[in-house]
């Protein structure tokens, strides 16, 4: 081997440990980076495929020294799949578990403060008017406690109508759609899978120069997992480092180029939001895909603003509420207009002006909104007697007897039927007491809650095993760059020692010649 060939071996040499040392650098300033993937340095020994002869100065001149094979960036499309898939399902169970809470600490308002307390203030006007039915004092406290109780049932309907609203919009009003979380969401879908198809366009402008492009690949699997928190997708690699990802088996991106956007559209009371997936020109290519979004934070919009009865749902708990304001609007004005106790008695009022007793025509709860059917929403006290307290039914009598009953204005047998329905079982309420029926609402509410949280605390767990596997595959470990970085500083000053000594050798032979 004559001196040039080690002065080329050791140049060679110099030149590929300054490159790893650089790989190494840019891991450790890269330590703290979230998404990096560590670079890999691949060497290996040149192959010189002349003969050795045999002898000892031919095989020396068959070495030819080291060679960078390339520096690779570190990946694991397994666990990386993983990974995304998880981060759905993680995002799903955040986004439900939030919604769900805060669903909770409403109707925990209700048990608390709220419509427990109220409807005990009620009953309690409702047994003060019982012990004097005259007294006009006892039946506007009475009708107060009736508009405190229809307050109550109002608000949190409104409470819960408005959350709802503000995921997935208003079906009853398309201009809501706009502002709400769920159309921001498709927008960010949309909007990741452009800058997704953008990158991917710059991985192949990359590769195609025979530059590396491994800070494309970490931004573009940074996209990916941005894009698999609102979503499930599938990603599939493809040969020129690209990507295709697809809604289950409906494409959205082919490499460079989206397909397919998402697009929302206002539903019904049912399905407040529909996706769809639509061309890039908006034709419709599939409509209502809400079924094949089961993951992320869409699915978990679209499945808590649902009205799947196997899931929580704000509309699950809306229709608890309005059974009980329907029952006890409907007991309460059966007991003031109706008959109960099937005994042909009628409830009776006063007349303002006689003060006789007067049978009873008007309910005491309607629906403020003018509709048919009484709810949680627009349950109310009916203005024509609250501008008249003594309409009222406070008494009761059997008018088929022709007893003359007009001023038996102390009479509170219909009071009494409004004191017993507090302890009274109904069919509709699940063979419960309305206050029982209020509390299992409740305890309901608060067991899903429960569930989704311990689910949520599962998911947790899983999520951060994966990102510990992933992270141990391709992220970077300080402790073993710091060791790379010794091992190639070693070898480049070894290198750089060869390359001083062949060159002091080749200048003494050069001085020798002359």
């Amino acid at each position: 081997m004559t001196l040039v060939s080690s002065i080329n071996i050791a140049h060679q040499a110099l030149l590929v440990n300054q490159a790893a040392i650089t790989a190494v650098s840019n891991n450790i300033s890269n330590v703290d980076t979230e998404g990096y993937s560590k670079l890999d340095v691949n060497l290996a020994s040149v192959i010189n495929y002349s003969s050795s002869a045999g002898k000892a100065i031919g095989r020396a001149n068959a070495l030819s020294g080291v060679e960078l094979v390339n520096i690779e960036r570190a990946s694991n499309a397994y666990l990386q799949n993983y990974y995304w898939q998880e981060n759905s399902n993680y995002s799903y169970l955040d986004k439900y578990t939030n919604v769900a809470s805060n669903v909770e600490n409403l109707m925990n308002e209700l048990k608390n403060d709220g419509l427990s307390s109220a409807m005990t203030s009620f009953y309690k006007a409702a047994d003060d008017l019982n012990s004097d039915p005259s007294d006009i004092t006892a039946r506007q406290s009475y009708l107060s406690a009736a508009d405190n109780v229809c307050s109550v049932f109002n608000n949190i309907a409104t409470d819960l109508t408005n959350l709802s609203q503000s995921l997935a919009g208003d079906p009853n009003n398309v201009n809501s759609l706009s502002s709400s979380e769920i159309s921001s969401n498709v927008d960010n879908v949309n909007n990741l899978l452009d800058q997704i198809a953008k990158v991917n366009y710059n991985i192949i402008k990359t590769n195609s120069s025979g530059n590396t492009s491994s800070a494309l690949l970490d931004q573009r699997d940074t996209l990916i997992s941005s894009l698999s928190l609102l979503m499930p997708l599938t990603v599939t690699a493809n040969s020129s480092g690209t990507v295709n990802i697809s809604l289950g088996e409906r494409a959205l991106l082919k490499g460079s180029i989206v397909s397919n956007y998402l697009e929302v559209k206002t539903g019904d009371a049912i399905t407040p939001a529909i996706i769809n997936i639509v061309g890039k020109a908006g034709n419709l290519v599939a409509s209502n895909v809400n079924s094949e979004i089961t993951a992320g934070k869409i699915g978990a919009i679209l499945d808590v603003c649902g009205s799947d009865v196997t899931k929580f749902t704000i509309s699950g708990v809306l229709d608890s509420l309005n059974t009980l304001a329907s029952e006890f609007a409907g007991v309460l004005n059966n007991i003031q207009t109706g008959d109960p106790a099937g005994d042909g008695t009628t409830g009776m009022c006063i007349d303002g002006a006689s003060k006789t007793l007067i049978a009873a025509t008007e309910n005491i709860f309607v629906p403020n909104d003018g509709s048919g059917v009484i709810t949680a929403l627009n349950i109310g006290v009916n203005s024509v007697i609250s501008n008249d307290p003594y309409l009222v039914a406070a008494a009761r009598v059997d008018l088929t007897t022709g007893v003359d009953y007009s001023h038996a204005i102390g009479n509170n047998s219909n009071m009494t039927l409004v004191l017993d329905s507090r302890t009274t079982d109904y069919a509709a309420l699940n063979n419960t007491t309305m206050g029982d029926y209020l509390s299992n609402t409740v305890s309901k509410v608060g067991t899903d809650v429960k569930n989704l949280n311990n689910n949520f605390t599962s998911q947790d767990a899983v999520l951060k095993e994966i990102k510990a596997q992933l992270s141990s595959a391709t992220g970077v470990n300080l402790d073993e760059e710091l060791v790379n970085l010794i091992k190639y500083q070693r070898a480049y000053q070894a290198a750089a020692r060869v390359f001083s000594v062949c060159g002091d050798l080749m200048a003494e032979l050069i001085n020798l010649g002359k």
